[in-house]
């Protein structure tokens, strides 16, 4: 009988790099009850080479060749792309680019009829396409860093973009620098639970009687800062609900259904591992240089040449102007400082196959925000004791 290892969960962020990296395929992933996959190591076929402890990117950091950024907000030309996209529609300008150029996009897309998603390769628009917005979503990454390292060993062009852990995860298992790389990464707060929005799906479905036959975690039909989720189904109705509101945008955004190594991500720096980061420039002031503010403007940070060789070649296809780092952290804490993780999370999962998703969301998010006002009353009440002394 296998003998088998499991890993430490805090210590895992399910980047599967070690078992693209594991020479005698040695490691397998199994989800726990949180829907959060993990590996296991088959003692009897692992040699003890020592590789996936070696470059796990949670256990021993990431190799950073990268700089202090250059920051600029930026925007689409092209008024359909960035209402598509999550912010202002950089990443599927920097994707373009790279396929006009005969290279690949590796990203993420929705599979399992909108439940899972996972990294694929695109090498033409039609397969770009599904790349873009955000998916709130823990992504597949299972093989993807091998077929990386096989495009990139074949002189083929390749734009990486993912989490800032899928990010060190493929830097460190590639071991160097290829010239015919770049990697994009966003700033990331923390990874939701494929099993969570699996439920949240299954209240949908349940609520409309229907199927489901499109989802979109960030629909900007009432306005860039108003986004919220939207979802079709099979029976012609519609579902759009702010993110205010929205259970799946609650359940992340308290950090109930974030995974728990989130809280000690440690890709959390000023010096990045990827050539460029992205994100939602939240709080970035209106602007004559910016125009339709609403339709969503990124926050892009260069932090290489390479990064800014790529960037300032869209320039006929994108407006910017640049800012500094101070303004893309003010409203994107995540950029350098790590989630908490919510005191009702293990309650939250006690409970996640036993009520329906909204209400399940709903009891705890009420808890939350009880104890968040509690905790401010105390506060002002010794704030007042201290002035009547």
């Amino acid at each position: 009988m296998n003998t088998v290892m499991q890993f430490d969960k805090t210590h895992c962020n399910g980047c599967k790099m070690c078992k693209d990296i594991c020479p005698v395929g040695a490691i397998r992933f199994e989800k726990d009850e949180e829907g959060f996959w993990y590996p296991q190591v088959d003692e009897s076929r692992c040699i003890d080479c020592g590789l996936c402890a070696k470059t796990c990117p949670h256990n021993n950091g990431c190799i950073r060749y990268k700089e202090i950024p250059k920051v600029y907000a930026a925007w689409s030309n092209d008024t359909e792309s960035r209402l598509e996209c999550t912010s202002g529609g950089i990443s599927y300008e920097l994707g373009r680019k790279i396929i006009s150029e005969g290279g690949y996009v590796v990203g993420c897309r929705y599979c399992d009829n909108y439940r899972g998603a996972e990294h694929a390769i695109a090498h033409t628009l039609e397969e770009l396409r599904p790349l873009m917005q955000s998916k709130y979503l823990q992504s597949d990454t299972e093989g993807i860093y091998a077929k990386v390292k096989k495009l990139l060993d074949d002189g083929e062009k390749v734009m990486f973009v993912g989490t800032p852990c899928h990010n060190a995860a493929l830097t460190n298992f590639l071991k160097k620098e290829y010239d015919n790389l770049v990697q994009v990464e966003f700033i990331c707060r923390g990874i939701s639970s494929p099993k969570a929005h699996s439920r949240y799906i299954d209240y949908l479905e349940e609520k409309y009687q229907s199927g489901l036959t499109y989802y979109r975690s960030k629909d900007k039909r009432e306005t860039w800062n108003n986004f919220g989720a939207a979802a079709r189904f099979e029976n012609g109705q519609e579902y759009f609900m702010n993110r205010g509101l929205d259970p799946k945008t609650l359940s992340y955004h308290y950090d109930l259904s974030v995974r728990t190594a989130c809280a000690t991500c440690v890709c959390k720096n000023e010096k990045r591992v990827a050539d460029i980061t992205l994100a939602d420039f939240w709080g970035i002031e209106a602007s004559p240089k910016n125009p339709n503010l609403e339709q969503g403007t990124s926050a892009v940070l260069i932090n290489s040449k390479k990064g800014e060789e790529l960037f300032y070649s869209l320039k006929d296809a994108i407006g910017y102007y640049e800012k500094d780092i101070e303004s893309v952290y003010r409203n994107n804490p995540a950029l350098y400082h790590n989630i908490s993780m919510s005191k009702y999370r293990t309650k939250f999962w006690s409970k996640i196959d036993k009520k329906r998703y909204d209400k399940l969301v709903e009891k705890y998010i009420k808890k939350i925000r009880g104890s968040w006002l509690r905790q401010k009353l105390r506060g002002l009440k010794r704030r007042i004791l201290k002035v009547v002394r």
